[in-house]
């Protein structure tokens, strides 16, 4: 499998496997004790109470199980080309923890994602979720929506526009828990589903809240200013650790950096990755000590990127 993924990743640069050691020297952690200054913000309510209905996807069609050779199974899933507006590529696809459902992203030329659905594996069939926008007139409008993860219980996901909103697929509740204000970059769900952490366009720190919208804490970035800012937040299968990605902005399409992480135990961050390298797309090991890196030493070749 790691021969594959070297493989796969030879014309973005090197793979490297990074092991996560905690540093001996730390600090009080940040985490244990907010300050009061930071509480006094509060999210906004939800734009509308009123569970909006999905739309369903005209037609999803889902093969059978294939075993390959080695043991593994997969499954063809096709949605119509029809189904989604304009010019675009499947950029994402993030399947629920319980494997009945599949988060399918489709994405612009340009890299922004404007539709996102949720394909039933089981009942091959499917509908488009998305953030209505503010103008709730004529019913629920989707601006450009980014698929932010799934909780444990499968049928809750967070959806990322200019705010965050925590979607219920069964009963179509929504609610916002970043307030006014706030444009964010990123997020991501921690693995028991109780912290969601994310960033904000101003590159100044990652921030936690919980699944009401109540501020947990703020960590501030290692060097907060204009055009740099944290990104590709993902966090350890335990829950210990958050890695993410000093983005340098070298690339339109790229999210490139040193490797930092932060440990939500003793409230502390660190840079992993050694100086003079851009790493990307930082993946964890089922044990949580160890990530796997796309590594780019050459960011001035533009071939590369592609």
């Amino acid at each position: 499998m790691w021969g594959m993924l070297a493989l796969i990743t030879f014309t973005l640069g090197l793979v490297a496997l990074l092991r996560v050691i905690v540093p001996s020297m730390i600090g009080p952690s940040p985490l244990a004790s907010p300050t009061p200054a930071v509480l006094t913000r509060s999210p906004l309510p939800t734009p509308t109470p009123v569970p909006v209905p999905p739309r369903a996807i005209p037609a999803v069609a889902v093969d059978p199980l294939v075993q390959t050779a080695t043991g593994s199974t997969y499954r063809l899933v096709t949605v119509r080309r029809d189904t989604f507006q304009g010019p675009g590529e499947l950029c994402d696809l993030q399947v629920s923890p319980d494997g009945r459902y599949a988060a399918v992203s489709i994405c612009a030329t340009e890299g922004v994602i404007f539709d996102v659905f949720i394909v039933d594996l089981a009942q091959g069939a499917g509908f488009q979720i998305g953030i209505c926008q503010q103008d709730m007139t004529q019913g629920c409008r989707f601006k450009p929506t980014w698929f932010r993860g799934w909780f444990p219980d499968s049928r809750r996901v967070l959806l990322m526009g200019d705010w965050l909103e925590i979607l219920d697929l069964e009963s179509g509740a929504r609610k916002r828990i970043t307030p006014e204000g706030e444009t964010v970059t990123d997020a991501a769900v921690s693995p028991d589903g109780k912290t969601i952490a994310y960033t904000l366009i101003q590159g100044d720190g990652l921030i936690f809240r919980d699944t009401d919208g109540h501020l947990l804490n703020q960590m501030p970035a290692p060097s907060p200013k204009p055009g740099v800012t944290p990104d590709l937040i993902t966090w350890s299968p335990n829950g210990q650790f958050i890695a993410y990605v000093w983005d340098r902005i070298v690339g339109q399409f790229n999210n490139y950096g040193p490797i930092w992480i932060v440990d939500m135990h003793i409230g502390t961050q660190w840079q992993l990755s050694p100086e003079g390298v851009f790493d990307s797309f930082p993946t964890w090991s089922p044990q949580g000590d160890r990530l796997l890196v796309v590594r780019r030493e050459n960011m001035e070749d533009r071939s590369a990127d592609f």
